[in-house]
């Protein structure tokens, strides 16, 4: 009998391993793209975010592109906004104003000559326009970071002249450029990972880590994460390097989740997580064995394991029956 269970525990093991070697490689990235049959109303904006250093009393200019990518005419009007975070998954907000987000109200964009809050442009279809902006920073400024969004946000009621559609219906189109501000002061960056998971377990899903980075400093950072999964006997099939900005002065502590979106229906990994922040105690790394089993897969072995405990029970049962009746 035990003979038997070591041979059942051998194949399990080894059909564990023969899928995970099985494995496809993957080391693709997310790629976006423009379909061919562009939309009435498409705005974009160049750069996506743009650093600037904050000295006191300083006024300094920068300037933004804006492009037509649409098929109609528009115009669109310019004006910025504060940036924050509202949870640890890091949805935007662009509304709360916080001792950091001040660099909002400093900013002021030239139509014509004139500095103003809220520009209006008219820009015809196909048409990229050179937008200059300032930031007038203050005398008393505090140290560290300072974060805003400039958006860029069409009237498709208003045509590239600026005249009226004359429609009912208003439909708007909004981009923006995030502006990562740090001041000529004293800056810390400093980060710590609070928590670290990668599951040890599936029945379902795709292998995962989990993590959580609070900025202990006064000004973003990029923290680093990496993903590796190894075959059991070491063959690499997943590698996926990235990085998270996250904010400081924050009470809420950034959440990245990474998987390995083509996991394969079951196997045995090995999963390496590793985060890297600023800071002594910045960095946290594991390397860890996964199993994927499947609950069908889970069924079917209880139930192929009570049909052969079934079976040697019968067996040795009539093993002594046929003793006893040759003993009489």
């Amino acid at each position: 009998m035990k003979k038997i269970i070591r041979l059942i525990a051998i194949a399990f093991v080894a059909c564990l391993g023969f899928a995970g070697i099985n494995a496809s490689s993957v080391f693709a990235e997310d790629t976006e793209k423009v379909g061919p049959d562009a939309p009435p109303i498409l705005i974009q904006v160049s750069p996506v975010s743009t650093q600037v250093i904050l000295e006191s009393g300083k006024t300094k200019e920068y300037t933004m592109i804006v492009r037509n990518s649409g098929t109609s005419d528009f115009s669109y009007h310019l004006y910025a906004t504060p940036y924050s975070v509202a949870d640890e998954n890091y949805n935007i907000d662009f509304s709360t104003e916080t001792p950091r987000t001040q660099v909002a109200r400093w900013i002021k964009f030239y139509q014509g000559d004139k500095l103003v809050d809220k520009p209006t442009f008219n820009i015809k279809s196909g048409e990229t326009q050179n937008i200059k902006y300032v930031v007038q920073i203050p005398e008393n400024i505090p140290d560290g970071g300072q974060y805003a969004a400039i958006f860029a946000e069409t009237d498709a009621n208003k045509d590239g002249e600026g005249n009226s559609t004359g429609s009912g219906i208003r439909t708007a189109s909004r981009v923006g450029m995030i502006i990562y501000g740090r001041t000529n002061g004293n800056t810390t960056e400093k980060g710590t990972v609070t928590d670290f998971n990668i599951p040890g377990f599936l029945v379902s899903g795709n292998i995962s880590a989990t993590s959580k980075v609070k900025n202990s400093g006064n000004t973003d950072f990029e923290a680093e994460y990496t993903l590796t999964v190894k075959s059991i006997l070491g063959a690499e099939l997943y590698n996926k390097k990235t990085t998270y900005n996250v904010l400081p002065d924050v009470d809420i502590e950034r959440r990245v989740n990474l998987e390995w979106p083509d996991t394969p229906f079951m196997g045995i990994f090995k999963v390496y997580y590793k985060v890297v922040t600023p800071g002594e105690d910045g960095t946290m790394e594991e390397e860890k064995l996964v199993i994927k089993f499947p609950i069908a897969m889970i069924i079917l072995t209880i139930l192929v394991l009570t049909g052969l405990t079934i079976g040697i029970i019968m067996t040795v049962r009539k093993r002594k029956e046929r003793k006893a009746r040759l003993a009489v």
